[in-house]
């Protein structure tokens, strides 16, 4: 009976031998990766694992646009410029209508004094250079200028222009002090009080062909516009 307990120990303690030496190969034996697979290095040791360098990674490459299509845009936001407030500008000073200027008178190129005394009659140029003191005014040698109407000062003559009638030649006696008696635009002429100093300035318009001392008729209504 111990016998055979002695012979089934043994057998059993040859078998536990047998399994622990099997063991050992296997787990020293390398397992073999499987094809594909690039084993990784086992860092075993601080050395080791400073001693393996890893590969540097690939660089990402753009990808190219497709060749129908247009470039993409930048995805930036434009930058803004800030806006500038706008300059104030002072008001312009209100101006009364009873302070406002009258019209000015139309500009046009003036003619030479030759051309201007060539349009007045003899009797006016007369008194315009009695006026200037370039004739004597009284005394010897003294000539009375037939001038049939004028105030009885002196300072405005009656007067009948040859000249094309419109507002602009109204609007320019009205600014220099004459009084329109009549017009006629058929006849082109115009009968106005006019003052000594303007008679060249009326005679110099290009529309104004002659100046002459009104003739007085029976059927002649004269308006001064002076009070009676």
């Amino acid at each position: 009976m111990k016998n055979a307990f002695r012979l089934f120990l043994s057998g059993t303690l040859l078998s536990l031998a047998f399994m622990a030496a099997g063991c050992g190969k296997e787990a020293a034996s390398p397992v073999k990766p499987a094809a594909g697979i690039v084993p990784m290095p086992q860092a075993s040791s601080p050395s080791h694992a400073a001693s393996v360098a890893l590969p540097p990674p690939a660089p990402q490459q753009a990808t190219a646009p497709h060749p129908g299509l247009p470039p993409a845009a930048s995805t930036a936001a434009p930058t803004v410029a800030a806006k500038q407030p706008a300059p104030t500008q002072a008001a312009a000073p209100t101006v009364p209508v009873s302070e406002a200027a009258p019209p000015a008178a139309p500009e046009f190129s003036r003619p030479s004094a030759a051309a201007i005394e060539k349009k007045l009659d003899s009797q006016l140029n007369l008194a315009l250079k009695q006026l200037r003191g370039e004739l004597p005014a009284s005394g010897p040698g003294y000539v009375y200028p037939n001038i049939p109407i004028k105030d009885p000062d002196g300072s405005r003559v009656l007067v009948d222009l040859s000249a094309t009638v419109s507002d602009d030649l109204f609007n320019h006696l009205k600014s220099i002090g004459a009084t329109v008696d009549t017009a006629s635009v058929v006849r082109k002429t115009v009968r106005a009080m006019v003052p000594v100093t303007q008679l060249e300035t009326v005679a110099a318009r290009p529309d104004v062909t002659a100046v002459t001392p009104a003739t007085i008729t029976d059927t002649s209504v004269i308006k001064t516009g002076r009070p009676n």
